[in-house]
């Protein structure tokens, strides 16, 4: 369900991995206009019915360029929003359904060695962190994540 509408100027962030992380950033102040009520999770749709893409959003920190009136987003999200640096979007709130969990989440790993050494991975510690960091977390179709354990 999206609200109430606004006009976004698409600001780059292309920052070292953030390609990887399937969220949007603008100023702090803007920040309260996308939370969902009674919680602590903001979600901006960007586009209209016929082409929407929805991003978990938070405030911009240090490095993220976005100031009031502007929306950071890194390049994979620039094209599947079809907008482009510097052009105004119409961005919205986006409410969820209830029970807007993760549903289904394919994880293909691969270790980096340092050493010849054996490497294990603790399952129980992987999906613990798979289902807080994601869990609450709009993912788009094929989008990579870069985990350091």
């Amino acid at each position: 369900m999206a609200g109430r509408s606004w006009t976004m100027i698409v600001v780059d962030h292309s920052e070292k991995h953030s390609d990887f992380y399937n969220v949007a950033y603008c100023s702090q102040s803007y920040l309260t206009n996308f939370l969902v009520p009674g919680s602590n999770h903001a979600y901006v749709l960007i586009g209209h019915a016929r082409h929407a893409l929805v991003l978990s959003i938070t405030y911009t920190g240090t490095g993220h360029p976005a100031v009031d009136g502007q929306i950071a987003l890194n390049p994979i999200q620039c094209r599947d929003a079809k907008a482009f640096i510097g052009e105004s979007i119409s961005v919205s709130k986006f409410i969820p359904p209830e029970n807007f969990d993760l549903a289904l989440l394919i994880v293909e790993l691969e270790l980096a060695k340092k050493d010849d050494r054996d490497q294990r991975l603790d399952a129980v510690l992987l999906s613990k962190y798979i289902l807080d960091t994601f869990v609450k977390q709009v993912r788009s179709t094929l989008l990579p994540h870069l985990v350091y354990l």
